[in-house]
């Protein structure tokens, strides 16, 4: 049940449930080497050859029918997603319920006549890739609009109507009381929580990865060596960019974002990476180092010393994440109130 999940995601702009982004544990692959692929995202069409599929209707809502395309098509998005095709047929009635959730709820926004133009899709549009941004200067990763398509396995026209019918959503739920989080209530959420706004030390960081394959000759791990040293007397040369220079030199997946790690805390990568990195100064760029994936050319770009986020660069993302607990409960306020008010009738027999 994409659509009504990401209202979740949608009604906060939230990237994550821990509200300091740069604060959980990140795995920094690139001092590990290549990437996995992303998955490819999934057009929505029916899948004709999948475990389970609906033959008729799923369900049955006063009186007018849930299609079976809507079935099919998500299960074909739950095959797609890699889930074992033993486990398919124990997802399918809960899948047949989440189907049922959203169909009341967007049945029950239909009767509101409520108006959401393209203005308003493009400004949440907005919202979410400088969220996004966000996210991904602060944690090194890359999170982008794609990234989001390509996790949820929707296409950019999903996505568009999944937002629009979030803000239809929201503004049914505002109408039935659900209000903005204030200050005193997030500050109220920061004093007690506060540990998990405690920042560890940390180094923004780049590098430049010049891998070297397991089981490598000495032949092999030296030639990596000279190249590394090459790069080492570039990035150190008057005037140098390194950023540049990663994006030309680096093998590793950052290349493309100028070998940029974000803000790298400790415990986080590999012994002889961390080593280097801590014992830079900022702007100082270190010798070749050697790690189990290759020689790095490590640049400290700046350094965070270890204590508390201050309340004022966390207050957005608290605001958000109470927002989304409070669009859940109130969500969930609805759907209760649906269910009981509509004569359901589940059609699991229909499913083979």
């Amino acid at each position: 049940m994409k659509r009504l999940l990401i209202l979740l995601l949608l009604a906060g702009c939230s990237s994550t449930p821990d509200i300091p982004d740069d604060q959980g544990a990140v795995e920094y692959r690139s001092t590990a080497g290549e990437q996995e692929p992303a998955p490819k995202p999934v057009e929505p069409t029916v899948s004709t050859n999948q475990a389970i599929q609906a033959v008729g209707p799923i369900a049955t809502i006063d009186g007018v029918d849930v299609p079976a395309e809507e079935f099919n098509t998500e299960i074909a998005r739950v095959i797609a997603s890699g889930m074992p095709p033993a486990m398919v047929g124990q997802y399918k009635n809960m899948l047949i319920e989440k189907i049922v959730d959203r169909v009341l709820v967007e049945r029950s926004v239909a009767k509101q006549n409520i108006v959401v133009t393209d203005a308003d899709v493009d400004k949440k549009l907005e919202e979410m890739k400088a969220e996004f941004e966000r996210v991904s200067k602060e944690t090194g990763q890359t999170v982008t609009i794609d990234t989001l398509l390509q996790q949820l396995r929707i296409s950019q026209e999903e996505l568009k109507k999944s937002i629009k019918q979030s803000i239809a959503i929201e503004r049914v739920l505002t109408a039935r009381g659900l209000g903005e989080p204030t200050t005193e209530q997030a500050k109220k959420f920061y004093d007690e929580n506060i540990d998990v706004f405690a920042t560890p030390e940390a180094v923004e960081a780049r590098h430049i990865l010049i891998k070297v394959p397991d089981g490598a000759d000495e032949k092999t791990d030296a030639e990596a060596k000279a190249r590394a040293e090459v790069a080492y007397k570039r990035a150190t040369a008057k005037k140098a960019d390194f950023k540049a220079l990663a994006g030309e030199l680096s093998e590793g997946p950052t290349k493309e974002k100028g070998g940029d790690l974000g803000f790298v805390p400790r415990g986080q990568t590999v012994p002889e990476f961390e080593d280097a990195l801590f014992a830079l100064k900022p702007n100082e760029v270190s010798k070749p180092v050697r790690s189990p994936f290759g020689w790095h050319i490590i640049q400290a770009v700046s350094k965070r010393e270890a204590g508390t986020m201050p309340f004022e660069e966390v207050e957005s993302r608290i605001v958000s994440q109470l927002k989304n607990d409070q669009t859940k409960e109130a969500l969930d306020g609805l759907l209760t109130e649906l269910r009981n008010s509509s004569k359901v009738e589940l059609h699991p027999e229909n499913i083979q």
